[in-house]
Formats: C-alpha cells, sequence, structure tokens
C-alpha cells in the first residue's frame, strides 16, 4: 500500500480481457495500490452487457485493443466524454491509445506499471 492510496477516490475497476490470468495478475496490481477499489474481471468475449450495467460505477475500464481498433468497442468512448477512463491493453495498444488519446498498457506489464497507470487514472478523493 503507498501512501497515494489515501488521497484517491473509490470505487470501481472493471477488466475486459480474453486471458483471464492476465486479467487476475492485473487486478492483483491494482489492490496492491488501491485496496479500496472494487474491482470485476471480466471475460471481453462476455463483457459487453456487463460492462454497460456497471458503466455508471467505473472510474476505469481496462479493455483489451481489438482487431478493428479502440473505435470497434462498443464500450470506449473519446476521451473527454462522460464514462470511465479509458485503458487499452494489448500488442498494439500503445499505438492505437495515442491515436485516440487513451491510456495503454501493453502486454506483458511490470507491477510498477499498473501502479503508475491507476494513481494517474483514478480520481482523487473529495
Amino acid at each position: 500500500m503507498t501512501a497515494m492510496c489515501g488521497a484517491m477516490a473509490g470505487g470501481v475497476i472493471l477488466i475486459s480481457l480474453d486471458d483471464m490470468l492476465i486479467a487476475e495478475d492485473l487486478a492483483q496490481a491494482i489492490a496492491e495500490v488501491a485496496p479500496q477499489i472494487e474491482i470485476i474481471k471480466l471475460p471481453r468475449r462476455k463483457a459487453s452487457a456487463a460492462v454497460f450495467a456497471e458503466w455508471g460505477r467505473a472510474a476505469v475500464v481496462f479493455v483489451q485493443d481489438e482487431a478493428g481498433g479502440a473505435g470497434s468497442s462498443p464500450y470506449v468512448t473519446p476521451p473527454g466524454t462522460a464514462g470511465p477512463r479509458i485503458v487499452l491493453t494489448g500488442g498494439r495498444c500503445a499505438r492505437e491509445a495515442a491515436r485516440s488519446g487513451h491510456e495503454a498498457l501493453p502486454f506483458p506489464f511490470s507491477a510498477s506499471e499498473v501502479h503508475a497507470l491507476v494513481l494517474r487514472a483514478l480520481p482523487p478523493k473529495e
């Protein structure tokens, strides 16, 4: 636990990836830096309806970059619009994130990369 975690708001982080082992690794790294956050893991291929159901509660959504790019996902909204902060994950997510204005977490990732991203993405406690 870091000194910063007390300064962050609570909330929900959604993780929607193909590989649930990677999702579990990501969830563990998030919990290390933000133990107050509820983490919901959903297989990407089954996630769409569940993601929309949790959308209003989510502060951050980790979504796997798709073959058609970030714009092909039904739950990736443009930066600056209402909704959670989007983090694209996967092989070419850095290129997609740069193009779309979202955050990126390329695979493979380290716990320190996840910690820094979560501290940057979560809203501060009011």
